[in-house]
């Protein structure tokens, strides 16, 4: 098949979506199926080409030719994504992202080619725009549609969202091929990833470590990502009297991700909202356990009292007790992270994950 998967953003923008796509578009290819993704520019009203780890990219100004108001540059948008759908020879589009200033673009294009379009929507349901005119229109011209947790079919049955065709296909994540380290029981390392806002709900964990500072005079805790909130995290980090406890990292290439985790023994996942949890998924198949909160996908990754601890969102005292019973019980963290990596393996890899979308391609 040639599959074109269109993207908001991409690499080397890095967020859960992207990694997501680029994991899958490197997953059809490696299936032998070609693939070509389509995203937005990164400079205003400027039209590339490139390529990532053998994946063809096209990037064009949807955004900057909304916003600005500028017709023939919109015109000349939806002309070169229909170009490019031609030239590729596609045999069908997968949309990833449900935003309008997107779909303004991706049901006039589907318009103008009798080729099948599929939507996976990713979350933030509860968004407005998602009731607006291109919206609904890209909805109602999909073949299918797929969802990433059960906890979205449930908020689109809840918006009134129905469709002929609703899949559910989990996130998947790339097995590496560098054997997981088994965390050390005595290491108290906390690792928190994800962009820097307020719904991961790392001021939860800052709180939390704030906690058990005393009890537990080795516990440590490295917040990797970027974000708006990061001089707010930092500042909290100072008036809690962590400086020395805490590390706040930028951003990591995807295939540092791996190396980070094997450096932790507990994972965290705070956040007030999750549509899946990927990052839950990164952490089960490098064995650590996770810790997150009982909300939205993230509790269909993890298994409270198996591969990890639910705990509910916004309650430091919650969260730091689940870390105190991992640090008093410390063969816990090796026991849940392996009965979690077993867990990944039978369905949230990347191989599990292109076999639903293959299906929902095909129809079957």
């Amino acid at each position: 098949m040639r599959v074109v998967l269109w993207s908001t953003n991409y690499y080397p923008y890095i967020g859960g979506i992207e990694r997501l796509v680029h994991n899958l578009a490197c997953e059809l290819m490696r299936q032998g199926h070609s693939v070509l993704v389509i995203t937005d520019a990164s400079q205003k009203g400027l039209e590339s080409k490139d390529q990532v780890d053998g994946v063809e990219i096209i990037r064009l100004p949807f955004s900057h030719a909304l916003f600005a108001k500028q017709l023939p540059l919109i015109k000349k948008a939806i002309q070169s994504a229909t170009d490019a759908l031609i030239r590729f020879k596609a045999d069908l589009v997968n949309v990833h992202g449900w935003h309008e200033s997107m779909a303004f673009y991706q049901f006039r294009v589907a318009e103008n080619l009798s080729i099948p379009f599929f939507l996976t929507v990713h979350g933030l349901l509860e968004q407005p725009h998602y009731k607006t005119l291109a919206c609904r229109r890209l909805w109602s011209m999909c073949s299918a549609v797929s969802v990433v947790s059960h906890s979205l079919v449930d908020a689109l049955r809840f918006g009134s969202l129905s469709h002929a065709d609703i899949r559910l296909i989990y996130n998947g994540s790339q097995i590496s091929s560098i054997q997981p380290k088994m965390p050390v029981e005595s290491f108290n390392n906390l690792l928190c990833i994800g962009r820097l806002s307020v719904e991961k709900g790392f001021d939860t964990a800052l709180h939390a470590l704030a906690l058990l500072q005393h009890r537990y005079p080795s516990l440590s805790l490295t917040i990797v990502g970027g974000g708006p909130l990061y001089t707010k995290l930092l500042e909290l980090t100072e008036a809690l009297g962590l400086q020395h406890r805490v590390k706040l990292l930028d951003y990591l290439p995807p295939h540092k991700i791996d190396e980070i985790i094997d450096q932790s023994s507990i994972v965290l996942m705070p956040s007030t909202y999750e549509s899946f949890g990927l990052v839950a998924v990164e952490a089960a198949l490098r064995c650590r356990p996770v810790i997150a909160s009982d909300v939205g996908g993230l509790k269909e990754v993890v298994v409270h009292g198996e591969t990890g601890m639910l705990v509910m969102p916004n309650h430091p005292s919650d969260l730091a007790k689940a870390i105190a019973q991992f640090s008093d019980e410390p063969h816990l963290i090796s026991e849940m992270g392996l009965k979690g990596y077993r867990r990944a393996i039978d369905f949230f890899t990347l191989e599990v994950m292109a076999k639903g979308y293959i299906a929902m391609y095909k129809g079957e």
